[in-house]
C-alpha cells in the first residue's frame, strides 16, 4: 500500500476551503476524524482497501454529523458513477419494508432490492434495537452484499458492542470491519467551518477575527460545538457587521465584509440576564455572543410555524401534521428549512417538532428548498419576510 500524508483540515468531497461557497456540499473535518478521509476515498473508488472496511460504521453523538457526511458520500457516489445503484434508506424505513415485504409475500423483491445495489447506506442503525426480525434480515443482507465485493455504509449513535438493543450477532457482524467514531469539530476544522459558513453569508472573515472567535468558543465550558452552533455564531457577527454605521465600521480594526448577496439569514435575539453595553468593537461583539444564551427554542418553531401556515393560508396542525398534500410538503418544507437557519436545531429537532419525522426527512427537505432558493427570487424574498417577522416577533416577546 503506498505510504500518503493526511492533511490536517480536508472535505469530503475534495474541494477548496477558503474560496467561494462550495456549488455542492461538501463535509469539513480536521485531525479529530482524520480516518474519514481515507474512508471516504474507500467508498468513493473501487478501492481494494474495501475488503478489510466493509461494513463501514460511522457512529458520534448528534451534532457530529453522521447524517450529513454519509448523505454527501451517497450523492458523489451517484455523481462519480451515474450508473451506479446506490440505495440511501433509514433503519425504520428498512425495517418497515421488510415487514410489508412479509406481509405481502414479497420477500424476495424485497432482498433483491437491498443486495443487488453497489453502495447500501443505512442511517440511524440504532432505531432497529428491539425489531429482531428486521436485524436477522439485515445481516443475511450484509453477508450477501460483502460477497458481491458491493460496500454497506451504517451510522449510529454508540459503538455496535454499546448499542441497547442489537442482536450480539448483528452487533459482532458489522463489528468486523471499520468503525469510526466521529468527534465534534476540533479548532483547525472549526477555523475552517468558521471561514466557509462566512463566505455563505457573503462575509469577508479577517484572519485574526477567525481565530479569535475559533479560540473564544474552543474556551466554552462546553468544549467543542456542532458546525449547527458555529454556523449561529457567525450568522450573528454577520448581522452585527451588517447594522454597523460606517463610522462605527472604519473604527473596527477588521476587513470590511463583503456585501452579502441578499439579507444575511437572520436569528433570535440573543438574550442575557442583564442588558449589556453595545458592543463598539467585533472583538466586543463576540465577548457579548459567547456569554448569551438563544431564545426557547419551541417559542422559535412555534412561531416559524405560525408564519409560514399563514402565509399558505393553512393551519400549524397542516404543517406538524402527517398529510402529504403537495402545498403542504412545500410550506413544511420551507418552514423546516427556516427552523433550521434560525436556530441551533438538528435535523432530528426539527424532525421531533413537526410530528416526528426522521432527520434525513428534514434533510432532504432543506436541501430541496436550497435548490429552489438557487434560481427562484419570489421564494428568496418569502424566506427573508418571514425571518425578518418571526426576528420581530422574538424581539417583542424579549
Amino acid at each position: 500500500m503506498t505510504s500518503r500524508v493526511v492533511t490536517s483540515v480536508f472535505t469530503v468531497p475534495p474541494t477548496e476551503l477558503l474560496g467561494s461557497p462550495a456549488t455542492r456540499p461538501a463535509w469539513i473535518a480536521g485531525s479529530e476524524n482524520a480516518l474519514v478521509q481515507i474512508a471516504a476515498e474507500v467508498v468513493l473508488q473501487h478501492d481494494d482497501r474495501r475488503r478489510w472496511m466493509n461494513p463501514l460504521v460511522f457512529c458520534g453523538s448528534s451534532g457530529a454529523g453522521k447524517t450529513s457526511l454519509v448523505q454527501i458520500l451517497a450523492d458523489e457516489k451517484r455523481r462519480l458513477a451515474p450508473k451506479s445503484n446506490v440505495l440511501h434508506e433509514v433503519a425504520t424505513d428498512f425495517a418497515r419494508s421488510y415487514a410489508h415485504a412479509v406481509d405481502t409475500d414479497s420477500i424476495a423483491d424485497f432482498r433483491a432490492k437491498h443486495t443487488r445495489c453497489d453502495l447500501l447506506v443505512l442511517d440511524d442503525l440504532h432505531r432497529l434495537a428491539g425489531k429482531a426480525a428486521a436485524q436477522q434480515e439485515l445481516i443475511a443482507v450484509i453477508d450477501a452484499m460483502i460477497r458481491r465485493g458491493a460496500l454497506v455504509l451504517l451510522t449510529l449513535k454508540n459503538l455496535p458492542a454499546a448499542t441497547r438493543g442489537l442482536l450480539p450477532m448483528l452487533a459482532s457482524r458489522i463489528s468486523q470491519g471499520l468503525t469510526l467514531s466521529l468527534a465534534l469539530p476540533g479548532v483547525e476544522a472549526r477555523d475552517a467551518l468558521l471561514r466557509v459558513i462566512a463566505a455563505q453569508q457573503g462575509l469577508l472573515l479577517p484572519e485574526e477575527l477567525a481565530e479569535q472567535l475559533a479560540m473564544a468558543i474552543a474556551a466554552r465550558p462546553a468544549g467543542s460545538l456542532s458546525a449547527t452552533q458555529l454556523r449561529h455564531f457567525v450568522i450573528e457577527l454577520a448581522r452585527w457587521f451588517a447594522d454597523q454605521p460606517a463610522s462605527r465600521a472604519a473604527e473596527v480594526d477588521v476587513e470590511t465584509p463583503r456585501a452579502p448577496r441578499g439579507r444575511p439569514a437572520k436569528l433570535p435575539p440573543l438574550e442575557a440576564a442583564s442588558n449589556p453595553p453595545a458592543a463598539t468593537s467585533a472583538a466586543d461583539f463576540i465577548a457579548q455572543l459567547l456569554s448569551l444564551r438563544t431564545a426557547d427554542l419551541k417559542t422559535t418553531l412555534r412561531q416559524v410555524t405560525q408564519l409560514v401556515a399563514r402565509h399558505y393560508q393553512l393551519s400549524p396542525a397542516d404543517l406538524r401534521g402527517q398529510s402529504r398534500q403537495q402545498s403542504l410538503v412545500q410550506g413544511r418544507s420551507l418552514a423546516m428549512f427556516i427552523a433550521r437557519s434560525l436556530t441551533e436545531a438538528s435535523f432530528a429537532d426539527v424532525g421531533k417538532f413537526f410530528g416526528n419525522r426522521d432527520h434525513t426527512t428534514v434533510l432532504h427537505a432543506c436541501r430541496k428548498i436550497q435548490s429552489q432558493l438557487e434560481k427562484d427570487v419570489t421564494l428568496k424574498s418569502l424566506v427573508d419576510e418571514i425571518s425578518v417577522a418571526c426576528l420581530a416577533s422574538e424581539t417583542r416577546h424579549a
